[in-house]
């Protein structure tokens, strides 16, 4: 891509909330139409983080192991049971072979008495710190240039979780309640849990987009340059999808000169091979055209 003699404002925009559907799809008996989380949980079954059943029970604390689970599968396959290093833990648990995953990888830790406690509750605030570590991009500024800190009336400086709850909010992956609060001592409903999987997730998506183009020098990221990436307001452009389900993503600048976006790109993320590829090439031909990123 050459460079612009124009002042380049770049944003990836992440088209979201419109056109999906009313309720979870996949049976889930529970799940009721117009229930708020409904589309998060469709998400986290379509993207292969949770089974296709019954019941989701969205209003149930989630657990240590079922927390396990969920952050594994965004990253690998479904775990089979296997032998683990916690006492707690035997090789027959439905999510041992998630806790050993996570475990050998510093997603998550046991108690110094060797247990893991797996049907202990997660709470809000020990959420966000698992977020921090399986979601690398918590960590970086690079699309916070113009995000403020949010300050959460429950939530101080000493806290543990304070800069993983900071994080996750200047990047929408949480909005906490109304009042100015988090709560972070509230167990996370199995309901909340999908809705933060599925903002980590696309802004996860969002923020390998923009680094990807970086890299390949269509742009600088410089705050000196005449060419450079920040993040700007989400732009909707009438549907969260393309024709293969997939969440779509488009790129455009502002050009100074005639004070309008111009498109740079079309980009749609396959939740099942967790990869990008090209959406036009897509909608005209049929053929997912992966990127190397």
């Amino acid at each position: 891509m050459k460079k612009r003699a124009v002042t380049l404002l770049a944003s990836l925009v992440l088209v979201t909330g419109i056109g999906q559907s009313a309720h979870a799809a996949n049976g889930y008996q529970d799940v009721p139409e117009g229930y708020r989380f409904a589309p998060s949980i469709d998400y986290v079954v379509r993207a292969g983080l949770a089974d296709d059943g019954k019941a989701f029970r969205p209003t149930v604390a989630a657990t240590r192991a079922e927390v396990a689970e969920f952050l594994v599968r965004t990253v690998a396959p479904k775990q089979a049971p296997r032998p683990t290093t916690f006492r707690d833990v035997p090789a027959t648990h439905p999510q041992a072979g998630a806790i050993q995953y996570a475990t050998e990888r510093g997603l998550v830790s046991g108690y110094t008495d060797g247990n893991f406690r797996p049907n202990e509750p997660v709470t809000r605030g020990e959420l966000a710190i698992l977020f921090y570590k399986r979601f690398p991009f918590l960590k970086d500024e690079f699309l916070l240039r113009e995000q403020k800190y949010v300050r959460f009336k429950d939530v101080s400086p000493a806290m543990k979780a304070h800069d993983a709850i900071q994080q996750m909010a200047r990047y929408r992956v949480t909005s906490g309640y109304y009042g100015g609060t988090y709560r972070p001592n509230e167990p996370i409903e199995r309901g909340q849990l999908a809705a933060f999987l599925e903002r980590a997730m696309a802004m996860e998506a969002r923020y390998d987009v923009m680094r990807d183009l970086i890299r390949r020098g269509g742009f600088k990221h410089s705050y000196g340059s005449n060419y450079y990436l920040v993040n700007a307001n989400a732009h909707l452009e009438g549907k969260s999808r393309n024709t293969s389900g997939d969440m779509l993503y488009v790129l455009e600048y502002l050009d100074a000169s005639t004070n309008t976006y111009r498109l740079i790109g079309e980009y749609a993320y396959d939740t099942l091979t967790k990869r990008f590829y090209n959406n036009k090439t897509w909608e005209t031909s049929g053929k997912k055209v992966y990127y190397a990123f």
